[in-house]
């Protein structure tokens, strides 16, 4: 599985200023739905890439390469070695400018938030209350939590009411931080559910605190694993399977590679089996679906990356516990 187009825009927006899609990224996304946002102004289309960057590899010293077009061909062109030059596509010259306060109004609008966003502080916006009188407030960067005085900020927005902040993963110091605080963390991309419409939306359910424990529970002798609080029933194998990923997902958020997980499960004879980790995958993540009645969003736990190849477990280290 690989990002949705909204998870992939919320991602770019995280590095520095303008933040920009490269329509050789954005390709596989183009259609209705990419041609609303354009519409919308979250992606605006800026003029076609004259330069490209150098060879991976090269020492020419050179800044960029020009983009050359010899016949119907496009080239990056090389200034020292032809056969170096990089052929290109219309595509690939095409880059777009991502506007974050666009796409997160659009997020908030399909969440059933009924105002417009308020900007807080540089990519942090308030965009509403909960049910519960919840203050819901989203930042498209994990850095926005470390400014000095953001925490009375945060409180200060919700006048006295309940927050919940809806970051990237800003990791286990700053969340602790933010609970000592009264404030609840919650990773941005395991927040976010595909729908019909041009942006996913939030599963508010995942913005009220949990009072019951977290998420996924594993007990390593008792050979046990509970998920949103019903027992999943799995093979030795899907033990060890999800205790891996579990145990990743705790030390950090990043995609664990498929020969790493290979080697943990079955050793290094997996190399010479040719199907790999990808059945064992699909097994668990039907047994974590078992009888839910949102299956697709419970199987999306286990999430497919590519660049590096691998797997991830989409919870953050509070929504897990393992126990000896």
């Amino acid at each position: 599985m690989t990002d949705t187009l909204t998870a992939l825009l919320l991602r770019l927006s995280e590095g520095s200023r303008p933040a920009l899609l490269w329509g050789r990224v954005a390709r596989r996304h183009f259609g209705p739905m990419f041609d609303r946002l354009m519409a919308e102004g979250v992606l605006v289309e800026r003029p076609p890439a004259e330069e490209w960057s150098t060879c991976v590899t090269c020492d020419c010293d050179f800044d960029a390469r020009p983009v050359q077009r010899i016949g119907d061909r496009i080239v990056a062109a090389c200034p020292f070695d032809m056969s170096a030059d990089t052929e290109l596509e219309e595509d690939d010259l095409r880059d777009f400018r991502i506007d974050p306060k666009r796409l997160i109004a659009l997020v908030a609008e399909a969440s059933g938030f009924k105002e417009p966003p308020e900007l807080l502080t540089p990519d942090l916006w308030r965009v509403g209350r909960l049910a519960s009188g919840r203050s819901v407030v989203i930042g498209i960067a994990a850095r926005v939590l470390d400014q000095p005085g953001i925490v009375l900020l945060l409180k200060a927005a919700a006048g006295g009411a309940a927050v919940t902040v809806v970051t990237p993963d800003p990791g286990p110091a700053a969340r602790l931080r933010f609970i000592e605080a009264g404030i609840d963390v919650v990773e941005l991309r395991s927040a976010l559910r595909p729908t019909k419409g041009m942006v996913d939306r939030l599963d508010l359910a995942m913005l009220e605190p949990r009072t019951v424990g977290p998420r996924l529970a594993i007990g390593r002798r008792a050979r046990r694993v509970g998920l949103d609080g019903r027992n999943v029933h799995l093979s030795e194998q899907l033990f060890e399977l999800l205790l891996f990923l579990a145990e990743r997902a705790l030390q950090s958020p990043e995609t664990v590679e498929f020969r790493v997980i290979e080697d943990r499960v079955w050793g290094s004879g997996i190399h010479r089996i040719s199907s790999g980790i990808r059945e064992p995958i699909r097994a668990l993540r039907d047994a974590l679906a078992a009888g839910v009645e949102d299956r697709k969003a419970t199987r999306a736990l286990i999430e497919n990356t590519r660049n590096p190849n691998g797997y991830r477990l989409k919870l953050s280290p509070v929504e897990i516990a393992i126990a000896d």
